[in-house]
């Protein structure tokens, strides 16, 4: 005899997860953003910060002339910093898959062609003695 299955409350979750409907109301709708102001565009310790030596000018000249010292001292991570401010961050060349897949044709390319070279030479000093 067949044993009759319990049906689950549909408002429950269950071993399977919760129901499809769950959440419904909810769910963006096609074309929807989920973020639609965008990230934010104020950076609150920047601004702060800016605000704070526009008051007092000194300041920043302050710390411009520690960071100065700090990197004459030797600091990698200072003489970093003030090198970035003046002259930007260095910007790493990148190599592109096309440019990698070039060499590799190329560097297969030279290889067949001096496989060709020592058969044709193998070949000839055979053929000479």
């Amino acid at each position: 005899m067949a044993k009759a299955k319990k049906k689950m409350p549909q408002n429950k979750t269950g071993f399977r997860g919760p129901s499809p409907e769950v959440g419904k109301a909810t769910q963006f709708k096609p074309g929807e953003s989920g973020n639609p102001g965008g990230r934010p565009k104020s950076k609150p310790i920047t601004d702060l910060l800016r605000e704070l030596l526009e008051e007092d000018p000194q300041m920043a000249r302050d710390i411009a002339k520690k960071l100065l010292q700090l990197a004459k001292k030797g600091s990698l991570g200072h003489f970093k910093e003030m090198t970035d401010r003046i002259e930007g961050p260095v910007v790493q060349q990148q190599e592109s898959k096309a440019d990698v897949m070039l060499k590799v044709a190329e560097c297969i390319a030279e290889g067949r062609k001096r496989v060709k070279e020592l058969k044709e030479s193998t070949m000839n000093s055979a053929t000479a003695t």
